[in-house]
């Protein structure tokens, strides 16, 4: 027999456990002339936990005494705090306590059924501004982006690679013309980069921005890598725009965006790396996206709870 260490309101036990019970409420709705029954799962039911303690006079384990001590502190006990050793921390109520003892050998055995209380109080969740969390995401993974393509320029051009992405750039001009006496491998890197960012800001340019846009908030600066990345940003934030406001489902959106992008990608020869880049776009601001639908859902929900709150009749 293996034991495990658990506790009842910091008072420690030697325990066995015995059987779990995880049951869930399931609502059945029967529909007339039809066979079976419409399942809607309702949530779990209160979890019952049984265990068995054990107590013995041998020197190096709870005492007889103990039980006693642990029968009394669960007399007319509201709730109590049991640490499972599967578990962890459970907060909820003794149904039953049965016990077996024997005062000739000072041994005895426990049995507790243990009920769980409800793990969150109703109606008092505090629910996590999902939206604003989003919002935060997408600017981080622009600065991180920018330093990822400052990174490549290294890689790939060593130190001449710290003149061109600190360039200040005319947002006018094509990248390409603005940069002269570099080496012919990096006109070549520059003239890559400048064909990517010329298909960016081509792709679904007659699709108009919403002014309230975060990626229109965001500053990307007038180097090399910042426009690279906002061009990107504001192309993923254009598909983002179509297809959020062909669809209200969450699911639906989020595959038209990542096909259209796809399809995008096909039809450009970018390199390994600024695919990656795009991908990375479509995630977080399609997340972005997703965050909004769940504000929207979460704003309604609100006024349901406060419709529910009034009374029906005077």
């Amino acid at each position: 027999m293996t034991l495990f260490s658990a506790a009842i309101d910091g008072i420690d036990l030697e325990i066995e456990t015995l059987d779990d019970q995880f049951e869930v409420a399931i609502s059945r709705h029967e529909i007339p002339y039809r066979d079976g029954a419409l399942l809607e799962n309702m949530g779990q039911k209160a979890r019952t936990v049984n265990i068995r303690c054990y107590f013995w006079d041998d020197g190096s384990h709870l005492t007889y005494n103990d039980h006693i001590e642990l029968v009394k502190h669960l007399k007319n006990k509201a709730l109590v705090d049991l640490v499972h050793p599967m578990y962890g921390s459970m907060s909820g109520m003794i149904e039953r306590v049965s016990v077996r003892a024997d005062d000739r050998e000072l041994t005895a055995e426990v049995d507790i059924t243990f009920v769980e209380q409800l793990r969150q109080d109703l109606y008092e969740r505090e629910n996590e501004d999902v939206e604003a969390a989003a919002d935060q995401a997408v600017i981080d993974a622009q600065d991180e982006q920018m330093e990822q393509l400052e990174d490549e320029a290294q890689d790939e051009l060593g130190a001449e690679a710290t003149e061109i992405t600190s360039q200040e750039l005319d947002p006018e001009q094509d990248i390409l013309e603005q940069f002269s006496g570099v080496s012919q491998k990096a006109r070549a890197w520059i003239k890559q980069v400048d064909a990517a960012v010329a298909a960016f800001e081509g792709a679904l340019n007659d699709v108009t921005q919403p002014v309230n846009s975060l990626i229109s908030t965001i500053s990307y600066g007038t180097k090399l890598p910042g426009r690279v990345i906002g061009s990107i940003a504001r192309m993923v934030d254009r598909y983002v725009t179509l297809y959020k406001t062909a669809t209200t489902a969450p699911s639906r959106f989020l595959r038209n965006l990542r096909s259209a992008v796809d399809n995008l990608i096909s039809q450009f020869a970018f390199s390994p790396r600024m695919k990656a880049r795009i991908r990375a776009a479509v995630a977080t601001q399609g997340a972005h996206a997703v965050a909004q639908y769940y504000a929207t859902d979460e704003k309604q929900r609100q006024v349901l709870r406060r419709l529910e709150k009034q009374k029906a009749f005077g």
